[in-house]
């Protein structure tokens, strides 16, 4: 029978990864940088089929759903 080594070793105690702070529900204009979340600032152009997400300040369209 095997045995389990179940000490802690200093590469499973280390702390996790740090974040960059950014939320990974953001959408970012690639025209004019412009970013908000999924929710947040984007104008809504809604159709009978799908909507638009244009950007507040260039009115540039960064995603169609």
């Amino acid at each position: 029978m095997t045995s389990i080594d179940s000490r802690c070793t200093a590469a499973s105690a280390e702390a996790p990864p740090p974040t960059t702070g950014r939320r990974k529900s953001l959408l970012f204009c690639p025209t004019c940088e412009f970013e908000s979340s999924a929710d947040g600032n984007w104008i809504v152009r809604a159709t009978a089929d799908e909507r638009e997400l244009v950007c507040p300040d260039c009115r540039s369209t960064v995603a169609t759903r």
